[in-house]
């Protein structure tokens, strides 16, 4: 109803639901009594009235579909040059059927739209006409384009259309999961296209999602021009007016508050509509959402209430699992996603959607302007012209500038700060003296050792037992150990002493049976059994009065779900604390006075893990966190005040722990900052357990280091032989892949500051070569495109988390692909079957999500959904190893620590199960090159061992490295070499005194 202001239409609103709800008889009753108190407002509710049944007449809203005549038998009937092939789409304004050239003169394919001559109303035939005349003038690489127009022998008006294969471009967004400044730019083509009509004259007055197509390359095409209302220029007065015949073409939820009303229709209405879309694609949901899908409630919606900000709507949106799907398909996290569209995004799409078209855009082409400067980080035009805002954008634009600057003068004021510190001549930190305990070889390292609370004896298990020796003289103590802890196919595990330092609990773990707990004395050496448990992860752990053991049970790759206590005898067995899902409890202790226990938890965080050491009650209550670091290795509480624990320096590379010192309350909340109280390098520290006094502290200290070999493949590619030590360096170097020619492996590797690429020949005393050497970047992984002339690289910059892929050819230039929101695995095939694939965790966490990319432009589109199991992570490096076939036919899944793996048919989608019986705890797998079998990586209590696995389910041991914690192998291409790697660790029992 024109000229209703909003406070009149907020109070004839409810009246009006009420006078729907009533029969004719009754609201004439009504009206008659509602106009002796209030004759205004019974006038403007019968007008309403009167214009709701005019509606109601037309179908308008209730059925959007006005009826056309029968379409069916219209199949193989031709239209002028084109023959019908089927319906492709039916609507409002007609159906639209695909057709093809009939008159060979060349092939084509074509999109025939048959308009509902009711639509057109008086003299449309005459406009029709000159409608097809004018819209022919729409050349635009974002409109479809217009072929021919007519009229059909039964009488029925068509257009000709270019045929577009694409999606709508909220699903195409959607499903490709474009960030937010993509979407904006995809968003432009549409709006230049709109633009372009306008100068012509043309309003669409229709534009919605299914009126923009994307197709499969990313090229935006805008349909339904061929129904759009003209703007006539009128010859007296040179003014704009719109034709009004025709009926209501249009779309409620994108239609303009002047649309609903009657009111002219201008470009403004287009500026609108554009900016509805723009909402939806920036947030997902409509500007006027309704809580019904009542037409009366999205009229008023439109008409009267002020939309919410997008910042504002994807907050107020459903907490959960809503939320953080709607900014995963955006690539992002819901908090990001706020501060993304917060500012010049709010104020573009708000100003955009004005109720009074006057407050809009004057124009397409200022909306699109205002996004460009913000594409730009440029002051919009729409927002105020306030110093700090353009400040702001200023230092955006920039920012190279504007960091050497600040840099300059962070350095001059590094400069006085460090003269002024070394004037105060600070002394370094105290020299602590370490002295070593033991002596295993590399072959042979140690597992974990406990210091005894007098301080005496150190307890530790390696791979040939659990062994005693005493501090002071580093003589073996004689005990007796069972034959389930001598077992060498068992996993053994020091757990911890009882406070009279003469007896200690020990466990075994063999596969596919109950771990055992033993007390062993060592002054009678005597053993007793004090318990069995199902799913027994790391060790156990008796209280510092020996009333209690805690230990922790099942296992994720993050830790164990669940904290358990029990009685010194094995007593009453109960749990007191489950993890959340993808989370997991490690490395057990107790607080000094035994009254909490504590704990490292490990969660993920958005996209990386969150690790943090933490205490409860023995109810499992009163959680406090002690510390949080996400590079923390082990911990101590060595006195009722007194927190260690040792964190890396080096993360990626040769191992450089520290010791940290905290003091704590009795709860273990810290009462001032951490402060450093070692100044080591070049070493892990793990395991930390100190006396009761809390003078001594014991620890493991030791390197990892991964070995590399080279082997020749025998058997069909099922043996091995010749296996020699490739020489490289003793750095963590990680193989990756194998030129194309297999004569070189490519790896990673941290010898400087960054972790970078490199290549090494498998021709005996041949050095390495640097592949990447892009400053300030580190490279993780590498893979081949598949047709082997480039490389793609996962690397993120120094000092973050987030990764992105990158192509780099053979010259070394290197360009972005696209950015990944985390770490994730990548795998591509042959050049027969040309597929690039990732996989990425959902934001719902229920599935791996694998998506197709093209290695040269980055495009992606999800090619399928991989369920995971209830409480596991498909992240990188959890629960779940995965790769594609090299003949790009099927993927291969296994969960680690398992016995199973899962092949999946790209083709088909048919899934087959593998149980590997002989190898329970799975860990790695890797394609053979020729696509028939898998080089399978699991461990044992004695090393890491690498079995070829059939299709069929045939098993063959192929390589074992004892001693490892990991093995895999990678076959060349041309199917004659194996590039073997373990990665293990020399650990050793070190003391200090005094500490």
């Amino acid at each position: 109803m024109p000229g209703l202001r909003p406070d009149e239409w907020q109070a004839l609103s409810p009246q009006l639901e009420k006078a729907l709800d009533m029969t004719g008889e009754e609201r004439v009753e009504w009206l008659s009594f509602l106009r002796k108190e209030n004759p205004g407002q019974a006038d403007q509710l019968e007008r309403l009235l009167d214009q709701h049944q005019a509606l109601e007449r037309e179908n308008f809203l209730n059925d959007r579909v006005i009826a056309l005549p029968e379409k069916s038998g219209l199949s193989g009937q031709s239209i002028g040059a084109y023959t019908l092939v089927s319906e492709i789409g039916q609507g409002g304004m007609g159906t639209v059927w695909l057709a093809e050239r009939n008159d060979g003169r060349f092939e084509r394919r074509v999109a025939v739209k048959f308009l509902n001559i009711a639509l057109l109303g008086k003299g449309g035939e005459e406009r029709f006409q000159r409608e097809g005349i004018i819209l022919g003038r729409l050349a635009h690489p974002h409109i479809a384009e217009l072929i021919d127009a007519g009229v059909s022998q039964s009488g029925s008006p068509y257009l000709v259309l270019e045929h577009i294969e694409g999606d709508h471009i909220d699903r195409y967004c959607d499903q490709r999961q474009l960030p937010i400044t993509s979407r904006v730019q995809l968003f432009l083509d549409v709006v230049a296209a709109v633009d372009h009509a306008h100068t012509n004259f043309i309003v669409h007055r229709d534009l919605k999602p299914s009126n923009v197509l994307v197709s499969h390359d990313g090229c935006v095409k805008l349909l339904d021009f061929g129904i759009a209302k003209l703007l006539e220029i009128n010859a007296k007065d040179d003014r704009v007016q719109l034709t009004v015949e025709g009926g209501r073409a249009l779309t409620p939820e994108y239609a303009a508050p002047e649309q609903l009303t009657g009111q002219p229709v201008t470009t403004a209405t287009d500026v609108y509509a554009l900016g509805v879309l723009l909402y939806v694609l920036l947030t997902g949901q409509h500007p006027t959402k309704t809580v019904t899908n009542a037409p009366a409630d999205l009229v008023k919606a439109i008409l009267d209430r002020e939309p919410v900000r997008p910042s504002e709507a994807v907050i107020s949106r459903n907490q959960g699992e809503e939320q953080v799907s709607a900014a995963a398909r955006r690539s992002t996290t819901p908090e990001k996603l706020v501060r993304l569209l917060r500012g010049d995004l709010d104020t573009v799409v708000i100003k955009a959607i004005k109720k009074n078209p006057h407050e809009r855009y004057s124009s397409a082409k200022a909306l699109a302007d205002d996004l460009r400067r913000y594409l730009n980080s440029e002051p919009i035009s729409a927002r105020p012209d306030a110093f700090a805002y353009r400040a702001t954008k200023f230092i955006r634009r920039h920012r190279g500038r504007v960091l050497a600057m600040f840099l300059v003068a962070l350095t001059l004021a590094l400069a006085s700060a460090t003269t002024w510190l070394l004037s105060r001549r600070l002394t370094p930190l105290k020299e602590i003296k370490q002295r070593r305990l033991t002596a295993n070889s590399v072959e042979a390292p140690v597992l974990n050792a406990v210091l005894s609370p007098n301080g005496k004896y150190l307890g530790y298990a390696d791979l040939h037992g659990i062994h005693v020796e005493s501090v002071d003289t580093s003589a073996p103590v004689r005990i007796s150990v069972p034959p389930e802890l001598g077992n060498d196919n068992a996993s053994r595990a020091f757990g911890g002493w009882y406070p009279d330092s003469t007896r200690f609990l020990a466990s075994s773990s063999t596969e596919g049976s109950l771990s055992q707990v033993w007390s062993v004395s060592i002054t009678d050496g005597k053993a007793e059994k004090v318990a069995e448990i199902e799913g027994l992860f790391e060790s156990v752990k008796p209280s510092p009065d020996g009333s209690k053991i805690l230990y922790a049970s099942g296992f994720r790759n993050s830790g164990a779900p669940e904290l358990w206590l029990m009685g010194p005898k094995g007593e009453t067995p109960h749990r007191i604390k489950s993890a959340e899902d993808q989370s997991g409890f490690q490395l057990l202790g107790w607080s000094p006075t035994g009254s909490r226990v504590v704990y490292i938890y490990v969660r993920h965080q958005e996209d990386r893990p969150d690790i943090s050491v933490r205490s409860c009650d023995l109810d499992g209550t009163n959680e406090a966190t002690i510390v949080r670091e996400p590079r923390l290795d082990a911990y101590a509480w060595t006195s009722s005040e007194r927190f260690i624990y040792s964190r890396t320096g080096d993360p990626g590379g040769t191992e450089s722990d520290n010791l940290w010192e905290l003091k704590v309350d009795g709860n273990g909340v810290a009462k001032g900052p951490s402060r450093r109280v070692t100044d080591w390098s070049g070493f892990f520290v793990q395991a930390l357990s100190g006396s009761a006094d809390g003078k001594q502290l014991v620890f493991l200290r030791g390197s990892s280091r991964i070995s590399t070999f080279v082997g020749e493949i025998t058997n069909a590619g099922k043996g091995l032989g010749s296996v020699r030590d490739l020489k490289i360096d003793d750095n963590f170097n990680i193989p990756l892949a194998w030129s194309s020619d297999s004569r070189e492996m490519i790896f990673s590797s941290k010898r400087a500051e960054n972790r970078l690429i490199y290549s090494q020949a498998i021709d005996a005393g041949s050095p390495s070569q640097l592949v990447t050497s892009t400053p300030g970047m580190n490279f993780y992984i590498a893979r081949l495109t598949p047709d082997r002339s480039a490389l793609l690289l996962e690397g993120s910059p120094n000092g973050k988390y987030d990764s992105a892929i990158y192509r780099q050819d053979k010259n070394g230039n290197q360009r972005l692909l696209f950015d990944t929101n985390g770490f994730v695995q990548y795998w591509c095939s042959d050049i027969a079957a040309n597929l690039c694939i990732f996989g990425q965790m959902a934001s719902n966490t229920n599935d791996l999500v694998i998506t197709k990319f093209d290695p040269e432009t980055g495009a992606q589109r999800e090619l399928i959904k991989i369920p995971v199991e209830p409480g596991s992570s498909a992240r990188v490096g959890e629960d779940y190893a995965w790769q594609l076939a090299p003949d790009g036919s099927s993927i291969a899944i296994l969960r680690r620590d398992h016995n199973w793996i899962r092949l999946l048919s790209l083709k088909s989608g048919v899934t087959k199960t593998l149980l590997l019986a002989s190898q329970p705890k799975l860990v790695d797998l890797n394609w053979a090159s020729n696509s028939r079998g898998l080089f399978v990586s699991s461990r044992s209590a004695t090393g890491a061992v690498i079995t070829y696995v059939g299709l069929n389910g045939t098993t063959r041991p192929f390589w074992q490295k004892p001693a490892a914690r990991w093995a895999g192998v990678l076959q060349s291409p041309d199917g004659r070499h194996a590039a073997l790697w373990s990665v293990g660790r020399d650990a050793n029992a070190w003391m200090i005194d005094e500490f």
